[in-house]
């Protein structure tokens, strides 16, 4: 089942987080949460940030696995039932 066919509770709690940065075996950035609220705020807070799609992930009660790469968050972001 894809994310397109399940439903999504827009309200669940959810994080966004940024991935550590890695460059030679050494930590160059941070990693970790960026910023909470619910899940919808934090797809709407990650497409406004195209510059950091390859670093970031949302965990999120509900939904699969518990976190979700920018390839689902992009997929969740364009279902007609995505609040606006």
């Amino acid at each position: 089942m894809s994310l397109s066919d399940c439903k999504i509770n827009y309200e669940a709690a959810a994080v966004l987080h940024e991935r550590e940065t890695v460059r030679d075996a050494r930590k160059v950035r941070g990693g970790g949460p960026i910023s909470n609220g619910s899940l919808a705020e934090m797809i709407r807070e990650a497409m406004a940030s195209p510059e950091r799609f390859g670093n970031i992930s949302i965990s999120v009660d509900g939904v699969g696995d518990g976190w979700l790469e920018i390839a689902e968050i992009k997929e969740i972001f364009r279902r007609s039932d995505f609040p606006q």
